[in-house]
């Protein structure tokens, strides 16, 4: 019987506790961080990859100009880095995540273990 009513205690305390709460929104940006980040450097790459081979430029020239191909490239490059950056992001984001959860459920257990 005490295990029953002790249930409703530790649900109470893990949906009011901060750590939990923190945590499970850093998961849920984690995860859509992720998400888009897998999904835009597969784009991109694609991209990329499409775009003809560069033609050589003459070494004589001081300041060449770039083409049209080479500053989509530049562009898709730098959103290709972006997107990494962002995948970045997302892991470090769930890895806090979660730990902040674990230390949610590990304050709430320390809390009920001391009411008994």
């Amino acid at each position: 019987m005490p295990a029953v009513a002790t249930a409703p205690i530790a649900r109470q305390s893990f949906s009011r506790n901060p750590f939990v709460l923190g945590g499970l929104l850093l998961l849920a940006v984690g995860a859509a961080d992720l998400v888009v980040g897998y999904r835009k450097i597969r784009e991109y790459r694609q991209e990329i990859e499409a775009i003809p081979p560069a033609r050589p430029q003459d070494p004589a020239q001081l300041f060449p100009r770039l083409s049209a191909a080479d500053e989509k490239e530049a562009i898709l490059r730098a959103k290709l880095g972006y997107y990494g950056t962002l995948l970045t992001a997302g892991r470090i984001l769930i890895l806090v995540g979660a730990g902040s959860c674990a230390l949610g459920v590990l304050r709430a257990r320390l809390a009920n273990a001391r009411l008994r």
